[in-house]
This record gives structure tokens, C-alpha cells and sequence, in this order.
């Protein structure tokens, strides 16, 4: 994502959840 990463691995999962791989 452009936005600020997130560093919390709740932060992490919502993201990754969400299909935002950022990995």
C-alpha cells in the first residue's frame, strides 16, 4: 500500500486479508 505500512502483525493480517500484499 502507499500508505504508512503497517508494523502490527494485526496490521499486517488485516492487510494481507484485505490483498494488499505488500510482501
Amino acid at each position: 500500500p502507499q500508505e504508512s505500512i503497517p508494523t502490527d502483525s494485526d496490521d499486517v493480517y488485516k492487510y494481507c486479508a484485505s490483498g494488499m500484499y505488500y510482501l
